[in-house]
């Protein structure tokens, strides 16, 4: 949470219950995509001999 304070903005620390209104910001393939994003790290390290 921000306030602004005369000319000064303070940013207060958030409780863990922030994290409880925070849905369905991931798409609903992101799954596929990290692995698509694991495998071409994979083959790039492949390709660059950094593991066999």
């Amino acid at each position: 949470m921000s306030v602004v304070e005369g000319n000064k903005i303070v940013i207060e620390k958030a409780g863990e219950e922030v994290w409880n209104d925070c849905t369905d910001f991931l798409p609903d393939d992101f799954e596929k995509i990290l692995t698509a994003i694991r495998l071409d790290s994979t083959n790039r390290f492949k390709r660059l001999g950094l593991i066999p």
